[in-house]
C-alpha cells in the first residue's frame, strides 16, 4: 500500500508576479544539466546536517546553472546562496529534519510565500512527510541536488527557478525510500528569496528517475508522466512537465 495518492491531473493555480518567470521557466524544462549524472559543483548550503553514528548525511549540493544575460560574479554567488539556502531549509523542515514520530508539520514551508504556504499546506501529504511520519522514527537523507536557473534584468536577478531532487530513507515501524523532485519559483524581496510556486512530484528513487537526455526526450513524453507518483503545480500559468 502506497503512503501517498497516485497520480493526478496537476492543478494550475497562478501566483502573483508569475510573468516575469514564464521564459525563465521554460528554459529550464529544456537545459541539458541536472540530472543524476550530472551532479551540481560541490557547494554545500548553510543547513549542516546532525552527527551519527551511522555514515553522514550527504549535505545538499547547489549548481548555478543557467543565466540568460549578464549577471555579475559577486551576485552570482549571492543568488546560488541564498536560493540554495531557502530550498535546503525546507527539506529540512518538511522531510527530513524534526523529530520522528510527529504529526506536526506547521512549520513546514519556510521561505515562502503567504500564498504558496497556504496552497502548500492544503497539499501537505506532497510537500511533507505526513504521510509517513507517525510510523518512523528517523529519516536520512541519501541525496540533496539543487539546480538553480536565474532570471537576469538590469545586472540583478530578478527570478529563479530552483530544479531539485530530494531522495531519502525512512526507519521505524515503516523503512521505505522515497524521492522528491521538481521546481521552486522564486522571486527576491525585502525579506530575501521567496518560493511563490511549485511543480513537485514524490514518488519512489525508480518511479523518478532522470529524465531522458536533452537528445532523447524532445519529442517524447516526459518519463515520469507515466508513474504513479503524485504531482502537483501550483503558481505556473501552464507548466509542463515536472522539474529536475
Amino acid at each position: 500500500m502506497r503512503d501517498w495518492p497516485t497520480m493526478s491531473t496537476p492543478r494550475r493555480r497562478v501566483a502573483a508576479l508569475v510573468a516575469p518567470l514564464l521564459v525563465l521557466a521554460s528554459a529550464s524544462t529544456s537545459c541539458s544539466g541536472g540530472d543524476a549524472s550530472s551532479q551540481p559543483s560541490a557547494t554545500p548550503s548553510s543547513s549542516a546536517s546532525s552527527t551519527r553514528s551511522a555514515p553522514p548525511e550527504v549535505t545538499t549540493q547547489v549548481s548555478l546553472e543557467r543565466v540568460p544575460g549578464k549577471l555579475p560574479a559577486d551576485v552570482r554567488r549571492r543568488v546560488q546562496r541564498q536560493v540554495g539556502d531557502v530550498v535546503d531549509r525546507w527539506f529540512d523542515a518538511a522531510y527530513v529534519g524534526g523529530r520522528y514520530p510527529r504529526t506536526d508539520f506547521h512549520d513546514a514551508f519556510p521561505g515562502f510565500t503567504v500564498s504558496a504556504r497556504a496552497q502548500a499546506h492544503h497539499d501537505k501529504a506532497l510537500m511533507t512527510n505526513q504521510p509517513l511520519g507517525k510510523r518512523i522514527d528517523g529519516v536520512r537523507a541519501t541525496q540533496r541536488l539543487v539546480w538553480i536557473d536565474v532570471l537576469p534584468a538590469g545586472g540583478r536577478a530578478a527570478g529563479a527557478t530552483a530544479r531539485f531532487r530530494l531522495e531519502f530513507t525512512t526507519t521505524g515501524r515503516k523503512h521505505t525510500s522515497v524521492a522528491v523532485r521538481g521546481r521552486l519559483f522564486l522571486t527576491p524581496g525585502p525579506d530575501g528569496w521567496k518560493v511563490f510556486g511549485y511543480d513537485v512530484a514524490k514518488g519512489t528513487p525508480d518511479e523518478l528517475q532522470p529524465p531522458r537526455p536533452k537528445s532523447q526526450s524532445k519529442s517524447q513524453p516526459k518519463a515520469h508522466a507515466k508513474t504513479q507518483e503524485k504531482k502537483k503545480q501550483h503558481g505556473k500559468n501552464d507548466a509542463k512537465g515536472g522539474g529536475r
